[in-house]
């Protein structure tokens, strides 16, 4: 499967808690079962590529959503890592350097944002951003 932290030549992936788990509850509703494993292989390339810097092609990275504001500062927006029909939602940190939270994935049959998923990942930001919680 994917390493709940993955340290690159340039950023850290930390995976929230509970991400790896709907990683794995989407990877099951991907058909047929055979391309499962490769789906994660491309994930977990996906999230190596993140993490050591390297540009990735806009059709695997997509910016989603807008953030809380931390601190006063200008909001951000979060990110998500696309892998065909499998999305993993994240944000650079502004609270641990050089690091990416991966806050969830899930199975996307459709182009819409759901505010439900905005809310999880703008959860996640809070937890961690704000020092309550470090995944």
């Amino acid at each position: 499967m994917v390493q709940h932290t993955f340290k690159g030549a340039c950023f850290t992936v930390t995976h929230c808690n509970g991400a790896l788990s709907t990683l794995a509850d989407a990877i099951l509703s991907v058909t047929p079962s055979k391309k499962q494993k490769t789906m994660v292989v491309n994930l977990r390339l996906q999230i190596e590529r993140l993490a050591s810097g390297k540009r990735t092609p806009d059709l695997s990275v997509r910016k989603e959503g807008i953030l809380p504001s931390y601190n006063g500062k200008p909001k951000k927006n979060f990110w998500a890592i696309k892998k065909i029909p499998i999305r993993g939602y994240y944000w650079e940190s502004e609270r641990v350097s050089m690091t990416y939270f991966m806050s969830h994935y899930i199975y996307k049959d459709f182009d819409d944002l759901s505010d439900s998923d905005t809310q999880k990942v703008c959860n996640n930001w809070e937890r961690i951003e704000r020092g309550l919680d470090d995944c």
